[in-house]
């Protein structure tokens, strides 16, 4: 006896056929999962579902970082990650995945530049497949140095920045947004966030920062330098 089950999913909701059928349309996507048993004694698989979503992470450079998510479905459950939609191997050895009592995670001893990017895991068993894709994104912001000029010098304060979807820049001093001007040039260019202080003066000297706050729609980070003005 071959017995056929049909289950209909709604972004992942199970939902009837007539219900699937009346909430189709352009914007709508269905999953037909169909589960085929020897007989009405076998236990249906249940597939991969996250039942803790993985979150966007924040990491500075040379720092570890982690990306974790919780699974729940029939056992064996095969776990891969993938990159930028590519599958990554185990061929960098700062960068470790690990599948064990269903949570499953991708962690970075020391984060580089070439780690930035958009992270999926698809989840697998003898059920169906899950995808855990979009909205796992990495920023990287360089670790801050403080430097120290003579009056009337230059001065370049810079930051090394990373992040999808595209950096909005904003530098404060000590707490208080600066504007580009005859004495500030800030620019961004090509993953380097600069601040350059035509002349410097005593007043330049920061009692607390310069800070670089990089943000977008994934969240936000900053990065802060010491300028010390010598007169």
């Amino acid at each position: 006896l071959c017995i056929w089950s049909v289950r209909w999913m709604r972004k992942l909701e199970l939902v009837t056929l007539r219900q699937a059928l009346s909430r189709l349309d352009a914007n709508t996507s269905v999953v037909l999962t169909v589960v085929n048993m020897v007989s009405t004694d076998t236990v249906i698989s249940e597939p991969p579902m996250f039942s803790k979503r993985i979150e966007s992470a924040t990491a500075v450079l040379g720092n570890t970082v982690k990306l974790q998510g919780t699974l729940k479905g029939s056992d064996p459950i095969t776990v891969k990650w993938m990159k930028d939609s590519e599958l990554l191997r185990d061929d960098d050895p700062n960068v470790k995945i690990r599948f064990e009592n269903h949570i499953t995670s991708i962690s970075f001893s020391s984060v580089e530049i070439k780690h930035s990017g958009k992270y999926t895991c698809v989840a697998e068993n003898e059920a169906g497949t899950f995808l855990l894709i979009g909205n796992i994104f990495q920023r990287i912001l360089d670790k801050a140095a403080s430097i120290s000029v003579t009056t009337g010098d230059s001065a370049m304060l810079v930051c090394t920045i990373s992040g999808t979807p595209e950096l909005k820049v904003k530098w404060f001093k000590d707490g208080k947004e600066m504007i580009s001007g005859r004495k500030y040039k800030m620019t961004v260019k090509e993953n380097m966030a600069t601040l350059k202080i035509l002349a410097a003066e005593k007043g330049d000297t920061s009692d607390g920062s310069y800070t670089c706050v990089a943000k977008n729609k994934a969240g936000s980070v900053c990065c802060s330098e010491i300028l010390t003005v010598k007169g």
